[in-house]
C-alpha cells in the first residue's frame, strides 16, 4: 500500500469508526456508544433524529422500578422510571487530534437486559455528521478468522481510543448468548462501543464490545479476550424492539413508533384479561 493509499485508508478509519464513537454517562455507570442513525424526522420539518447503540449495563443506572399508588386500580403498581443519559460527541482536527467534546442529553428508548443492548435517542435536533454502518444482515457466513478487526471505545472514560487485532473466534456461548472474539484490545469503558471489519473499502460495525471483566477465570470473560456481541444479535434486537427503520429504509421512524404503540396496547389488554379472569399481579 502506497503512502497515499495508507493515508486515505486511515482517514476512512477515522470517519467510519472513530468519529461515530461517543462517550456515554449514566449516573454512576458509563461507557461508550456508536451513532447508527441520523436522518430527517418524518414528523417534524427541518429536524433530525439521531440514535446511539450501547450496552444495557452501560445505562442500567437510568432504569428504576418503583411502586406507586394507582387511584384507578386502588393498589400499588410497579412503575418504570427512566433517567437522562449524557452523550459526548468529540470534535477533531487534522483527522486524529481531539480538540473537545459536545455534551448532549439523550433518552433511553429501548433496552434488553438479556441481550445487553440499549438504544438512546439524542434530544438534539441537528444531524450528526458521522454515522457508523452495520455489517450486512445475514452475511456473517462470509466472515473468516484472522480478518482484521478494529475496536473503538472510550476506554476508562478517555476520549475514543482505536485498537487493532484480528477475528479470533465466532462460536463462544456465554449465558446462552453467542459472542465473537477478537484480539483487538478492549478495556473498561469500551463497553457499548464498536468492533469493525473492512468490506469493499468501508469499515462496517460487526459488533458491540461486552463482557469486559476480570472477576476470576471460570465462566467470566477477561478483558484481553475481546468478546463482543455479534451483529446478528443487534439486528434481532432492533426487530424485537420494533426499531427496524434504523437499518431498513423500507421502514420509517413514525411507522415503527405506531407499531410499537399497537403492540403495547395489545399487551395491556392481554394483561387486563388475565387480571379479569381472577389472576392477580404479583406485587413482590
Amino acid at each position: 500500500m502506497s503512502n497515499e493509499e495508507s493515508t486515505k485508508f486511515i482517514d476512512t478509519l477515522n470517519r467510519q469508526t472513530l468519529y461515530p464513537t461517543v462517550r456515554v454517562r449514566a449516573k454512576k455507570t458509563g461507557g461508550s456508544g456508536t451513532i447508527l442513525y441520523s436522518k430527517p424526522c418524518d414528523k417534524v420539518k427541518d429536524e433530525y433524529e439521531t440514535y446511539i447503540l450501547t450496552n444495557h449495563h452501560v445505562i442500567e443506572d437510568l432504569i428504576t422500578v418503583m411502586k406507586e399508588w394507582n387511584p384507578l386500580l386502588k393498589k400499588d403498581v410497579k412503575v418504570e422510571k427512566r433517567g437522562t443519559a449524557q452523550v459526548e460527541i468529540f470534535k477533531y482536527k487534522h483527522f486524529s487530534r481531539v480538540v473537545g467534546a459536545v455534551s448532549l442529553e439523550a433518552d433511553l428508548v429501548a433496552y434488553n437486559r438479556d441481550e445487553d443492548l440499549a438504544l438512546l435517542k439524542l434530544r438534539d435536533i441537528e444531524q450528526a455528521k458521522f454515522v457508523a454502518e452495520l455489517f450486512p444482515q445475514n452475511e456473517e457466513k462470509t466472515l473468516r478468522l484472522y480478518e482484521d478487526i478494529y475496536a473503538c471505545g472510550a476506554s476508562m472514560g478517555h476520549p475514543p481510543i482505536a485498537t487493532k487485532g484480528h477475528l479470533m473466534f465466532m462460536d463462544d456461548e456465554i449465558e446462552n448468548k453467542q459472542y465473537y472474539m477478537s484480539s483487538a484490545p478492549i478495556i473498561y469503558g469500551n463497553s457499548g462501543g464498536g468492533a469493525y471489519i473492512e468490506r469493499g473499502g468501508k469499515l462496517l460495525l460487526l459488533g458491540v464490545p461486552a463482557r469486559i471483566t476480570t472477576l476470576g477465570w471460570g465462566f467470566s470473560a477477561i478483558e484481553h479476550m475481546g468478546f463482543f456481541i455479534p451483529v446478528g444479535r443487534i439486528y434481532k434486537f432492533f426487530d424485537n424492539q420494533i426499531f427496524q427503520f434504523i437499518y431498513d429504509p423500507k421502514h420509517t421512524s413514525s411507522g415503527d413508533e405506531a407499531a410499537r404503540k399497537k403492540k403495547a396496547e395489545a399487551e395491556r389488554k392481554r394483561l387486563e384479561a388475565i387480571v379479569g379472569d381472577g389472576e392477580e399481579e404479583d406485587d413482590e
